[in-house]
């Protein structure tokens, strides 16, 4: 069964012989009270890395996004509609508090505009809340902008990055549309300004960790008051390898990794492409087909699966129907993405006629 469901975009596996021997998983103390100096020194590299002055590892994004909701002053949160849901859970907690918690249209600055001046109302420091990337119409946050729109107010802009750390970087080009580096979106971007960026290393590095960066003073009072540092464990021993092993590779190999990955996704367009099949627009490692109803998209999953390709059906928020989706990675070789390709020109072509087109 060929399984394009995975997210380790760059390929990274991290098998235990790789990661050495520790005394002991986890110290058994609470994230507030571990003194290693481990945690720190892969918080700093990671900040570095991102562009951010300071950074704090948590055993999850959901930890971190509790900690941050927890602890950054300011009124009214603004998320974007299309927000993955992971960054919109721990909101609760702000509105039993009595905060606005208010929703805008996805990437849409003068509906952001509008709300900030609706919510004004002597509150300082409102919070905006996205995604750096959005895997479900292709594009990365339009994080200038959303600067620009906060700065009159104070405010700071929360990212969840998960999807673009690993995979995007600085100065994009033609022939290097991932950019350099595997910095993620801010950097991708090259905005400058307020941002808290909270990364999962899970997908693109690998490693089932998170870091919150961003900068110093902000991220010194997370540390200081998140609830989870005073009641949840630090990362593991194994977590903490993996996350320093991911980012020397990244530091060594990481733009071939990319390169080869660029070079997989645009050789499985262009074989869709050649067959007839459109897809979603862009380069990213996760692709769409074009939507369609749900029950062809479950069809064409159903017999994708009989004929040994593992995928999804996806519905996101930004985008009509439900469409098939397959994730790229770097340890694909090229016969399994030509393979893939085929696949599901197959089930387009086999389910034509059931539903709109796709």
């Amino acid at each position: 069964m060929l399984d394009l469901t995975g997210s380790l975009y760059l390929g990274l596996r991290h098998p235990s012989a790789a990661l050495g021997d520790w005394d002991a998983l986890t110290t058994g103390v609470p994230a507030a009270l571990d003194r290693s100096g481990t945690a720190p020194a892969v918080a700093a590299r990671l900040a570095r890395l991102v562009g951010a002055e300071a950074g704090l590892l948590f055993r999850s994004s959901l930890h971190a996004f509790l900690d941050v909701f927890s602890s950054c002053p300011g009124g009214a949160v603004l998320v974007d509609a299309a927000t993955y849901p992971v960054a919109r859970w721990p909101l609760a907690g702000r509105r039993a508090a009595g905060v606005p918690v208010r929703t805008f249209p996805h990437r849409d600055l003068r509906g952001l505009a509008r709300r900030l001046r609706a919510l004004a109302g002597g509150r300082s420091r409102p919070l905006v809340v996205a995604d750096g990337f959005c895997t479900g119409c292709g594009r990365t946050a339009p994080v200038a902008g959303y600067l620009d729109v906060l700065r009159p107010y104070g405010g700071v802009l929360v990212l969840d990055d998960t999807q673009a750390l690993g995979v995007l970087g600085r100065d994009p080009g033609p022939r290097t549309a991932y950019g350099h580096g595997g910095g993620g979106t801010v950097r991708w971007s090259g905005a400058e300004g307020p941002v808290v960026q909270v990364d999962s290393l899970a997908k693109g590095f690998g490693a089932p960790l998170a870091v919150v960066a961003g900068p110093a003073a902000l991220v010194e009072r997370i540390g200081a008051r998140g609830p989870t540092r005073v009641h949840s464990s630090p990362p593991t021993s194994a977590d903490l390898r993996a996350a320093d092993r991911a980012l020397a590779v990244n530091a060594r190999s990481g733009d071939r990794l990319r390169a080869r990955l660029l070079w997989l996704v645009r050789r499985f367009r262009r074989r869709l492409a050649d067959r007839g099949v459109p897809l979603g627009a862009g380069d990213f490692p996760v692709q769409h087909l074009a939507p369609t109803d749900r029950p062809r998209a479950s069809a064409m999953h159903a017999w994708l699966r009989t004929a040994g390709l593992r995928s999804l059906v996806t519905a996101p928020p930004c985008r009509p129907g439900a469409a098939i989706t397959v994730v790229l990675t770097a340890a694909l070789s090229a016969p399994q993405v030509d393979h893939a390709a085929d696949l599901l020109a197959h089930a387009v072509h086999r389910t034509a006629g059931r539903g709109d087109g796709a």
